[in-house]
């Protein structure tokens, strides 16, 4: 669990990743201890990502903390989104974070504050020598939350389904990256 001014950030288990995905909120609240919006939904963004996360986990239990992440309003008990990461950091080093928000909730800083926490939480990892963020061009809001992040643009990438993509990278701050990736 990691603790903000706001935020309580807590690693999604195998088990509230199931009952989210089952749409069982008796077993989602009592799995992470939060309050979910009306109906019952996984993040923003994340519901294809979310059977992966939990296959991944139930097969390596000791990678908990390098996937999903809920973030709980620490007055209201109340999920508010998640920041995820894209797993443990590859060989050079490299995570890949994102973040999502239940829309209620948007506009209020918490990705920002989820995203600092994670980002505090995985830079304390020697391995980790960088992090990046995938982001559409035109979500003006993730961008903004990337850069009050400290990540800066490193290039720009094409996917065939989600088009133009902006790559946005900060380093580690006592270990310069190698080369930056490029597309």
């Amino acid at each position: 669990m990691l603790n903000g001014p706001r935020l309580c950030l807590r690693p999604l288990t195998v088990e509230a990743l199931g009952a989210l995905l089952g749409g069982d909120r008796a077993g989602a609240q009592r799995a992470t201890g939060a309050v979910f919006p009306d109906p019952l939904a996984a993040p923003p963004l994340e519901e294809g990502a979310l059977t992966r996360t939990r296959d991944r986990l139930a097969a390596s239990p000791a990678e908990l903390g390098w996937w999903a992440w809920l973030a709980v309003d620490r007055a209201t008990g109340a999920a508010v989104g998640s920041p995820a990461l894209s797993g443990p950091p590859d060989a050079d080093g490299t995570v890949e974070l994102g973040y999502a928000t239940y829309p209620e909730f948007a506009g209020r800083g918490y990705a920002v504050e989820g995203g600092r926490l994670l980002l505090d939480w995985v830079f304390e990892d020697p391995r980790v020598r960088r992090v990046l963020a995938v982001v559409p061009p035109a979500h003006d809001a993730s961008v903004s939350v990337a850069r009050r992040l400290g990540l800066s643009v490193i290039g720009r990438a094409h996917d065939e389904e989600a088009g133009e993509l902006l790559l946005l990278e900060r380093a580690r701050a006592d270990q310069p990256t190698g080369p930056s990736v490029r597309h």
